[in-house]
């Protein structure tokens, strides 16, 4: 059993564990701080080597070919893609994609 008075008197010994256990190390804007920090980690994982070539392609060629087929208003099952696959995704799913491929191919990843 733990022993809650014991461990309250330890405390009180040590009042700067207690002042760094009162308030987040970086004030009200900790989590907004770490979200970000997140965010950023997590966008960079598909980012970087799509963008320095490192070889994990995934499907962000095909969208942004997809995408710019959308925008010139071509057919998406009459063209003849350079990837092995076609385009598996429903046609509502491509018009989705098209705006982010105006902003070229790192923003069509991102998105």
């Amino acid at each position: 059993m733990i022993d809650l008075q014991a461990s309250d008197q330890a405390m009180s010994r040590r009042p700067h564990i207690r002042a760094l256990l009162a308030e987040p190390p970086l004030g009200a804007y900790t989590l907004p701080i770490l979200f970000a920090i997140a965010g950023l980690i997590l966008a960079a994982i598909p980012l970087g080597p799509q963008l320095f070539g490192a070889g994990m392609d995934k499907d962000y060629p095909r969208w942004y070919e997809i995408g710019q087929v959308v925008l010139s208003g071509g057919d998406l099952h009459a063209v003849d893609m350079k990837t092995a696959f076609e385009f598996l995704y429903p046609p509502f799913a491509a018009v989705l994609i098209a705006p982010l491929c105006l902003f070229g191919p790192a923003v069509m990843i991102l998105g």
